[in-house]
């Protein structure tokens, strides 16, 4: 009786663990719908790995984009992850061109917290091209990994507080999420505003990005907020990253996204004299501009971004011809294949 009992409980943990641990059947549970030449296009490179809802966006070099989607469409609202941070990298630009700083600005001449520290002697440029010296994280939740819950939640205060402790050695590049946050809070302590309102301010309204907003605490959601799932299928907290919302709490669609590519694009994006995608640091394997990497293959060039959170992954980006596409998915499996369909375009061309 005893074996009999162990045996059952063991085969409940097994099926348990398994559940938790084995990722649910790969591709979307949805059948397309939207402009079926985006969907044949586009559909091969997100076909690996769990996926629930996904919305895609192909831009022509010249023309209006197309759109599809996997049980989700171009209004569907998405985390977009670090693709925020090439709109923070825009607001350096803009404050550039508005002379409220200049790339070589120190930290430490915008927080009187950092005087005295390695951080504080940081510039925005060395911020803006992951050559900070900043970790990649700091003062995170580590538990978050097991709970699936924001790990940032730090306010201002605090984040400085812990960035007063750092040892810091500018120059090579390593991309940092603290680099960025600290970024796109300095920017808007500049402007005298908070970074949300910067974004909407000085690029959401000009674009007329109406779908795109950026909340930073949980309260700036609204209660019927998407929910993201991991890359097994568990729904994961919403992000909102408080002080670190510069470097990934933005939330919009394909729509809205393609407006920004496009004016990126075509130099049309605030901050554009300031040429964000020029490229400004390179290693071996890196090209970066003000958070633009650089990425060439097969003589193509391709010019882009992606971002994760716990629940979503995305990818944007355009080629040397004009292409650009738009990937949001609320799962946290990898979406960034889809560079591939760039480069293809461009070598067919």
């Amino acid at each position: 009786m005893k074996r009999t009992l162990i045996a059952g409980v063991v085969a409940c943990v097994v099926v348990a663990v398994a559940a938790i641990c084995v990722p649910w059947s790969f591709g979307f549970p949805h059948h397309g719908t939207g402009d079926q030449h985006v969907l044949d296009t586009t559909g091969p490179y997100l076909s690996h790995g769990y996926r629930r809802e996904a919305a895609v966006a192909i831009i022509p070099p010249s023309g209006e984009p197309s759109f599809a989607g996997w049980g989700a469409d171009q209004n569907t609202v998405f985390e977009i992850g670090s693709i925020t941070k090439t709109f923070t990298a825009h607001l350096l630009a803009d404050a550039i061109e508005r002379q409220e700083l200049s790339a070589d600005t120190r930290v430490d001449n915008v927080f009187d917290e950092l005087k005295g520290t390695s951080a504080g002697e940081v510039t925005m440029e060395q911020l803006a091209t992951h050559t900070s010296g900043l970790p990649r994280i700091a003062g995170v939740n580590m538990s978050s990994n097991l709970t699936r819950k924001d790990p940032y939640t730090a306010d201002l205060p605090q984040f400085l507080e812990i960035l007063a402790d750092l040892d810091v050695t500018p120059g090579e590049i390593a991309y940092s999420n603290t680099g960025y946050a600290l970024l796109g809070q300095a920017v808007a302590k500049k402007a005298g505003k908070d970074y949300s309102t910067l974004v909407r301010e000085r690029l959401l309204e000009p674009l007329g990005m109406d779908q795109t907003t950026v909340p930073t605490t949980p309260e700036d959601l609204p209660a019927d907020h998407p929910t993201g799932y991991t890359a097994k299928g568990l729904p994961a907290g919403a992000w909102t990253l408080h002080a670190n919302a510069p470097a990934g709490s933005i939330r919009s669609t394909t729509r809205d996204l393609s407006t920004w590519l496009i004016a990126v694009r075509d130099g049309k994006a605030p901050g554009s004299s300031a040429e964000p995608t020029k490229v400004r640091a390179e290693n071996d394997t890196k090209k970066l501009g003000l958070a633009w990497r650089t990425t060439e293959k097969d003589g193509a060039t391709v010019i882009s971004h992606n971002g994760a959170t716990g629940g979503y992954t995305s990818f944007a980006g355009f080629n040397a011809n004009g292409d650009g596409v738009v990937v949001l998915n609320n799962t946290a499996t990898n979406s960034d294949d889809v560079i591939d369909y760039l480069f293809d375009a461009e070598n067919t061309k």
